[in-house]
């Protein structure tokens, strides 16, 4: 082969390894946009270069894979929720050509690939060093605090990226001699370390996953190994206990481990996803969509847990559980004969990307992995050198056939980036939409909001904040207009219930406002807003027993004093004073306000207890800064009522 062409195609190589993993935007709603950008425009390139070759060899057994694909996008158009597949589709489709093309280029030095491979992600190691030692200026790269490496925009990701690279990296140091030997142990020293300083508890228990196959596949005799491997196991175990300080007694009970935050949350998540995949077994929801189908199935125990209502669930932190709730048994299936027809390929010189994989596999039974750009890569890549230098059937592609090949592989992805660029630039939009949304500018956010719309209508979360600043600018009709159009889209997405029953109730439509807060309230029983709103109703409809009901199930989550004030009201309404007391004291015990004490003081004084009733109204006079007549009025009735029953006395 041609030596300048060789050099032509490495560089493109070159380009996507060093850019990847730290291109980021600051312009865009979604700073990640410009990954699957960049990747799209070097995967064309290194297409391309297939014109300058006299045949293509695709090898048969990298078809099965586009079969794969193939049914995602059939699953995809089924999906009454089609428009959520075409990011994922998008991702998956250049990753897949990038593979198939990668595995005819046997005339590639791997070697000297994978050298450049790991030294372009240097500066990926510098700045996690930088941010954790604080190094402020790249604050906006962090998330999590301050001292936590997040050079992909989150730590997790980060924990995923280095689990790829520590088998490639440990290969290279073996294979290595002198200098080189030392700068690759010192290069996966480092990486190790910024591994365990991200947190990523999947992260760490993938490392010593890895560290356990490293074992296992060498060359040690069987006794040896079973001796390293129990002590890699107790090694293990005590540096996570040191790790996250965590004392043995917990360790061993199991209503301990069950109260760890990303544990609950784990099994809480793949729970409701078990619920989902049982009511969409065959085909699925559709690729891209738990996001959207979701919350009909999320346990009520998570929206308790939940600080706020807005914690949405994009993934189930399970890829496995994800491509069964998306693309159904037929989909799962599929995946199962992608893994097989992978691990059939294993032996001893394609180990390390084994082990690799391996990795991102098993760190995916806990974490989001393999939906980001930059991991998927890798795991395309790592796959590509396993069928790189594999002897198997292939098909030839030459003259005419190859070129009009190669030109409609082409134009599917000039295709995809034009639709990645759509994306990007709706973003922008957005981004600046959300920034005069937050100067109260109503006119420009929804000038920008439009924008966005309108070069990617499929922006649910640009309709969504479009439908909000009509509703913040009084556009009340537009708002509503808007939340309608969403809900055709994506029920039962975020607020949508909540925001039209706020709207109907503006419009004084109070039977629509009570059936839209049942909504809202059947996908999330602890919305402390529509609850408290609903119970108003029912209160002002004379419904007290329901309207306690209501504040009650509130209460449940939120120790809060305004929910405590509208109980008491409840109670105080419903003629039962002594409940109403103990509700406006524990109220008070919260937070000291003047209403609190007034309606305290107003119960008393129904009761003809003039001296708590008086001190009550005092109390409430010297906290009313405004000078609120109701309150001073109210005293005043109180200390002649207090006079009169004294004189009578």
């Amino acid at each position: 082969m041609d030596k300048t062409k060789k050099i032509f195609l490495e560089i493109i190589l070159f380009y996507i390894f060093l850019f990847l993993p730290l291109l980021f935007s600051p312009f865009s709603y979604s700073i990640l946009l410009p990954k699957d950008i960049l990747l799209t425009i070097g995967v064309i390139f290194f297409v391309s270069f297939y014109f300058f070759q006299d045949e293509i060899r695709i090898k048969k057994i990298t078809l099965f894979f586009l079969i794969f694909i193939l049914y995602l996008f059939l699953s995809s158009i089924l999906s009454k929720y089609r428009f959520a597949g075409n990011y994922i589709l998008n991702v998956l489709i250049i990753n897949l050509i990038f593979f198939v093309f990668y595995t005819n280029y046997n005339y590639l030095n791997t070697k000297k690939i994978l050298e450049c491979f790991v030294i372009l992600f240097i500066p990926v190691a510098f700045i996690g060093i930088l941010q954790v030692f604080r190094i402020d200026f790249l604050h906006g790269l962090l998330v999590f605090g301050k001292n936590i490496p997040a050079t992909f925009g989150n730590p997790n990701f980060f924990a995923a990226f280095i689990i790829g690279i520590i088998p490639v990296l440990y290969m290279l140091f073996k294979e290595s001699k002198d200098y080189k030997k030392h700068f690759y142990f010192s290069l996966m020293l480092i990486f190790i370390f910024l591994l365990f300083k991200t947190g990523s508890k999947a992260g760490i228990l993938t490392f010593f996953i890895e560290f356990f196959l490293f074992l296992l596949l060498s060359d040690l005799n069987e006794r040896n190994k079973s001796i390293i491997i129990f002590f890699t196991f107790f090694i293990f175990f005590i540096v996570i206990l040191w790790n996250f300080k965590i004392p043995l007694e917990k360790v061993l009970n199991k209503d301990e481990w069950l109260k760890n935050e990303s544990i609950f949350f784990r099994i809480n998540i793949w729970k409701g996803t078990g619920e989902l995949i049982k009511n969409n077994f065959l085909t699925g929801t559709g690729p891209g969509s738990f996001a959207f189908v979701f919350p009909f199935f999320r346990p009520e125990k998570i929206m308790f847990w939940a600080k706020e209502h807005s914690y949405e669930i994009v993934y189930p932190e399970n890829i496995f559980l994800q491509i069964m709730a998306e693309t159904g048994v037929m989909g799962f299936l599929f995946f199962l004969i992608f893994l097989v027809l992978l691990y059939k390929n294993y032996n001893l010189q394609n180990k390390y990307f084994f082990i690799s994989l391996t990795g991102i596999l098993f760190l995916n039974l806990f974490a989001v992995d393999l939906n980001y750009t930059t991991t998927i890569f890798l795991f395309a890549f790592f796959m590509g050198n396993i069928f790189l230098k594999k002897e198997t059937d292939f098909f030839i592609l030459k003259n005419k056939k190859k070129n009009l090949i190669l030109i409609f592989v082409i134009l599917i992805m000039f295709y995809i980036l034009f639709s990645q660029f759509k994306n990007f630039i709706s973003d922008a939009y957005l981004k600046n939409a959300i920034h005069f949304s937050q100067k109260t500018d109503w006119e420009y956010a929804i000038i920008n909001y439009k924008n966005a719309l309108k070069i990617n209508p499929d922006n649910i979360v640009a309709q969504y904040f479009l439908a909000n600043a009509y509703f913040d600018s009084n556009k009340i009709l537009n708002a509503l207009s808007e939340f309608e159009k969403l809900e055709q889209k994506v029920p039962g997405y975020i607020l949508i219930n909540y925001k039209k029953a706020n709207i109907f109730n503006k419009l004084g439509n109070i039977e629509k406002a009570k059936e839209e807060y049942e909504k809202a309230i059947k996908l999330d029983p602890y919305l402390k807003e529509a609850l408290s709103e609903l119970a108003f109703i029912y209160y002002n409809a004379k419904n007290y027993l329901k309207a306690e009901e209501l504040i009650k199930k509130a209460l449940e989550k939120y120790n809060d004093a305004s929910l405590y004030n509208n109980l008491g009201n409840i109670y105080f309404s419903a003629g039962k004073s002594k409940e109403a007391i103990e509700s406006f004291k524990k109220a008070i015990e919260l937070k000291k306000d003047k209403d609190y004490y007034y309606n305290l003081g107003c119960v008393y004084f129904t009761l003809k207890d003039y001296k708590n009733a008086k001190e009550n109204i005092r109390k409430a006079k010297s906290l009313n800064i405004v000078n609120d007549e109701k309150i001073i009025n109210m005293l005043k009735i109180i200390e002649r009522y207090d006079k009169i029953n004294k004189d009578v006395n």
